[in-house]
């Protein structure tokens, strides 16, 4: 079995018709017992077998937990700057001629993107604000009580405890994919060797190499 360019649906496919076939086929079990793949040996490859379709599956899972991670601190984002974008610009106006305030509130220029520059930007504005009462009062006549800007804190905090799940979800898919990986190595070498044995022990039965997916050229 030639691994190069092989995907992981192909190996476990092709594992499972070698093992299962083999244990099978009373004739093809015959033959391979003598080169020594008896039941006993060929119930290590079912173990590997089972093993690595256990470990796709968690990879699948673990991988699909990532992404609905992703999705879910992306809408919180969205959500959260919808309020930042709303306090912020009324902050523009109420303290316009506050210079400290332009200033230490960022009420000029980009507004960052990126979660982690998008948090920091948004956690100095929001701390700094609750924390001066005279801008809260100033904020407060055009509409925008502290329990507001609280509420507005709250929603770009969540957004940070959600990037922290996406990174222990990222790093038990990546944990997974060793794993899932190790075992597939462990499964391919399994197999290829024993397709090696099959071909000498069913050397003049083609038609039984066949039926375990081994092709043989002329």
């Amino acid at each position: 079995m030639k691994k190069s360019g092989v995907s992981v649906a192909d190996i476990v496919y092709t594992s499972s018709m070698r093992i299962n076939n083999s244990i099978g086929d009373a004739v093809i079990l015959n033959a391979v017992s003598n080169y020594g793949y008896n039941q006993e040996k060929l119930s290590e490859g079912v173990v590997l077998l089972e093993d690595s379709e256990h470990l796709v599956q968690s990879f699948d899972k673990e991988h699909g937990d990532v992404k609905a991670a992703y999705a879910q601190r992306d809408k919180q984002q969205e959500n959260a700057n919808v309020t930042y974008r709303k306090i912020w610009g009324i902050a523009k106006v109420a303290l316009k001629n506050d210079t400290s305030a332009q200033i230490t509130l960022q009420l000029s220029g980009r507004r960052a993107v990126r979660v982690g520059k998008w948090f920091l930007q948004t956690k100095s504005f929001y701390t700094n604000l609750l924390a001066n009462t005279d801008w809260l009062n100033a904020m407060s006549k055009f509409g925008v009580s502290e329990e507001m800007v609280q509420a507005g804190f709250n929603e770009i905090k969540t957004v940070n405890e959600l990037d922290e799940v996406i990174k222990r979800e990222k790093g038990d898919a990546q944990n997974m994919t060793q794993k899932r990986d190790d075992k597939l190595e462990e499964l391919y070498e399994w197999v290829s060797d024993y397709e090696e044995i099959a071909k000498i022990a069913l050397m003049d039965q083609p038609q039984l190499l066949e039926k375990s997916g081994i092709i043989v050229k002329n």
